[in-house]
C-alpha cells in the first residue's frame, strides 16, 4: 500500500514539472512573437540561411589543401638546392617553407596608406638600405626554411672544399719552425706531435692548410706580439684544437679577406684586445665548439661583407670590454680603413650607404653568458639567424639589432638576467651617457638595459624565445623600429632593475627622440607597423605592454599580459595603434585620439 502511494507521488510530480515546462515553452515563444525577436542564424549575400559551423568532412577538406600548398611550395624552394636533403644537418619539412604570415594569419608587416607611408616611411634609413641591397622583403616570411638552408648549403660547401691531400707531421717547438713548415707545404692537414709550442712569433696561414694541435701547451714567448696566428688572402684553411689560454698576444686568431675557413674546437683566451677577428670580404666558414673566453676587450668580432657561415656550440663568456663593439659576438659595418686593427675609426655615414656589412649567417646553440658588454651585437647585419642560444647574465643588452639591422630571425633562445650594468665605470657609463643618473647601493648604474634591444632596425622576427629577469625591459624597441613581429614569446619578471629613477616593461615601444649627440646615421622617429602578437607578458613589469608618444599603425593582439604593477598596457600615442583580443587582468591606458 505504501508503494503504491509512494508511485503515485511520484507520478504527480512528473506531472506537475511536465506542465511547467510546457508553460515556461509556451511563454518563451509568446514573448518572441510580442516582442518580434527572431532565432539569428548566418545568411549568405543573398540573405539565405547558411549551415552554422564547418563539417567535419569541410574541416578534413581544408587540412587537405593546406597541406598540398605547402607541399606545393615545398617543392618549389627545394628544387635548385645543391645538397643531397636526405644527408643534410638541417631537416626541412614542408611546413618549414609556409609563409609566417599566412599559416598564423598575421596582417600584412605594410599596412598604412599610400598617404601615411610617403609621410612616415619614405626617407627612413634602414629601408633605403633594403633598396640599396635590392632586398625583397617576401623573402622573411619563410625564416625556418632561410635558415635551414642556409646551414645545410655552408655545411655542405666548407665540407666539400674543406680537404686535404697530405697528412704532414710537426715535431718542432717554435711557431717561427711550424712558419717555416708551412711556407715549405703544400695542400696538407699538418698535426703538431710536440707536447709544447712556444709562440716566439706570430703563426701564418697559408692557403690549403689545416693545423691540429690537439693537447698541445701553446705559450708565449719572451715577448708580446700582436697577434697569435693569422690568415691573410686565403682560402680554404682550418685551426682545430688550437688552446691560445697563456696569453702574451693583443688577438688570439686574425682571419682577413680569407674564405673556406673553419676554426673548430680551439680555446682563445686572455688576449689583449679580442679572441677572434674576421676582417673585410671573407664567405663560407664554420666557427664551431670554441671556447672564448677572459679576453679583455670582446671576444668575436666580425666586420666587413662576411657572408656564409655557421657560428654554433660556442661558449664566448666572460670578456671584458664595456663598449657596443666590445660585445661577447659583434657583426659591424664600420667602414675598414686599417685590416690589421679591430680599432678602426668611427665615422659618422648613413647607414644605408654601409652595405659591407655581415649577412647570411647562422648563429646556433652558443652560449653567451657574463661578458662586460652585450650578449650580441649587431651593428646593421643582415639576414642573421639567431636559433637556439643560451644568452644570460650579460652586462649590457641580452642582444642588439641596432644600426640597419634587417631580416634577423630571433627564435627558440633564452635570453635572462641581461642589462644589469653591474661592472662598470664612471668612464663606461659617461660613454653610455647616463653617468648622470648616479649609482644605486649596490653600485651599479640604475639605466638598465633589455634583453632584446631593437633601434633603426626592420622586418625582424622575435620569436618563441625565453625573455626573463632582465634588469630592463624584456623587448625594447628604442626607436625607428619598422614592420618587426614580435610573437608568441613567453616574457616574464623583467623589469628586474626597476628603482625610483627608471622603471621598465615586457615589450617596449619606445621613441627615443633626442640624440644623446649629433649623429647623421641614425633616424630619431618613433616606431611603425610593428605586430606583437600572441605573448605571454608576465609578472611584475611597470606595464606589460608601453607605447610611447608618436607611435603609429602598430598592432597588438591576441596577447595574455597579467601581474603587472601599473598597466597592462600603457599607450601614451594620441596616434591609432590596433588593441584587440588581449587578455589582461590590469588596467588598459590608451592616449588615442586626446
Amino acid at each position: 500500500m505504501e508503494d503504491i502511494v509512494k508511485n503515485k507521488k511520484r507520478t504527480r510530480r512528473i506531472l506537475i514539472l511536465a506542465v511547467a515546462y510546457l508553460v515556461l515553452v509556451f511563454a518563451v515563444i509568446a514573448r518572441d512573437k510580442i516582442l518580434h525577436i527572431d532565432a539569428v542564424r548566418p545568411m549568405n549575400q543573398d540573405m539565405q540561411p547558411v549551415a552554422i559551423g564547418k563539417t567535419f568532412r569541410e574541416k578534413q577538406e581544408e587540412v587537405k589543401q593546406k597541406n598540398a600548398e605547402q607541399q606545393k611550395k615545398y617543392e618549389e624552394l627545394v628544387a635548385n638546392i645543391s645538397y643531397d636533403l636526405n644527408q643534410a644537418e638541417q631537416r626541412i619539412y614542408p611546413k618549414d617553407c609556409e609563409s609566417v604570415i599566412a599559416a598564423n594569419n598575421l596582417p600584412s608587416l605594410e599596412r598604412m596608406n599610400q598617404e601615411d607611408a610617403d609621410k612616415y616611411m619614405s626617407e627612413i634609413q634602414v629601408l633605403k638600405k633594403m633598396e640599396a641591397l635590392h632586398i625583397d622583403s617576401k623573402k622573411y616570411e619563410t625564416p625556418v626554411f632561410n635558415w635551414k638552408n642556409l646551414y645545410n648549403q655552408v655545411a655542405y660547401d666548407v665540407k666539400k672544399d674543406n680537404v686535404y691531400t697530405a697528412n704532414v707531421t710537426f715535431n718542432g717547438n717554435t711557431a717561427s719552425q711550424l712558419n717555416e713548415l708551412i711556407r715549405e707545404t703544400d695542400n696538407a692537414y699538418i698535426t703538431i706531435a710536440s707536447k709544447e709550442l712556444v709562440l716566439d712569433e706570430t703563426i701564418v696561414m697559408k692557403s690549403n692548410i689545416a693545423i691540429d694541435a690537439k693537447d698541445v701547451i701553446i705559450r708565449a714567448g719572451s715577448s708580446e706580439i700582436d697577434k697569435a696566428m693569422i690568415a691573410e688572402d686565403c682560402s680554404n684553411i682550418a685551426f682545430y684544437n688550437i688552446d691560445l689560454s697563456s696569453g702574451g698576444y693583443k688577438y688570439g686568431i686574425y682571419i682577413i679577406r680569407t674564405n673556406n675557413f673553419v676554426i673548430e674546437g680551439c680555446n682563445i683566451a686572455k688576449s689583449v684586445y679580442k679572441g677572434l677577428v674576421v676582417m673585410g670580404t671573407c664567405s663560407e666558414f664554420r666557427l664551431t665548439g670554441n671556447d672564448v673566453y677572459e679576453n679583455g676587450n670582446g671576444a668575436v668580432f666580425l666586420n666587413g661583407n662576411i657572408s656564409n657561415g655557421i657560428i654554433k656550440d660556442n661558449t664566448i663568456r666572460q670578456n671584458q670590454g664595456t663598449r657596443n663593439l666590445t660585445a661577447g659576438l659583434v657583426m659591424t659595418s664600420m667602414e675598414i680603413d686599417d685590416y690589421y686593427t679591430a680599432y678602426n675609426i668611427f665615422k659618422d655615414e648613413h647607414l644605408y650607404n654601409l652595405l659591407d656589412t655581415p649577412h647570411d649567417i647562422v648563429i646556433y646553440q652558443n652560449s653567451v653568458m657574463k661578458n662586460g658588454s652585450s650578449g650580441i651585437y649587431s651593428d646593421g647585419a643582415y639576414e642573421i639567424y639567431v636559433v637556439e642560444n643560451r644568452i644570460i647574465q650579460n652586462d649590457k643588452e641580452g642582444m642588439c639589432l641596432d644600426y640597419g639591422t634587417f631580416g634577423a630571425y630571433v627564435a627558440d633562445n633564452v635570453i635572462k638576467q641581461n642589462g644589469g650594468r653591474l661592472r662598470q665605470t664612471d668612464d663606461d657609463l659617461t660613454a653610455d651617457f647616463v653617468l648622470g643618473h648616479g649609482r644605486l647601493s649596490d653600485g651599479s648604474s640604475p639605466a638598465k638595459l633589455p634583453g632584446v634591444s631593437i633601434d633603426n632596425s626592420a622586418y625582424n622576427t622575435v620569436m618563441n624565445n625565453d625573455i626573463t629577469h632582465n634588469y630592463g625591459s624584456g623587448v625594447k624597441m628604442v626607436r625607428s623600429a619598422y614592420r618587426n613581429l614580435i610573437m608568441q614569446n613567453t616574457i616574464a619578471d623583467n623589469n628586474a632593475g626597476e628603482s625610483e629613477t627608471f622603471h621598465f616593461f615586457g615589450i617596449e615601444v619606445g621613441h627615443a627622440k633626442t640624440p644623446d649627440e649629433p649623429v647623421k646615421g641614425l633616424d630619431f622617429t618613433a616606431s611603425y607597423e610593428n605586430i606583437i602578437c600572441r605573448n605571454t607578458v608576465t609578472g611584475s613589469h611597470y606595464s606589460g605592454v608601453f607605447f610611447a608618444e608618436e607611435s603609429y599603425c602598430n598592432d597588438l593582439f591576441d596577447n595574455i599580459i597579467m601581474d603587472s604593477e601599473y598597466f597592462a598596457i600603457e599607450c601614451k600615442s594620441n596616434q591609432f595603434n590596433s588593441m584587440v583580443n588581449n587578455n589582461t587582468d590590469g588596467d588598459i591606458e590608451n592616449h588615442y585620439g586626446q
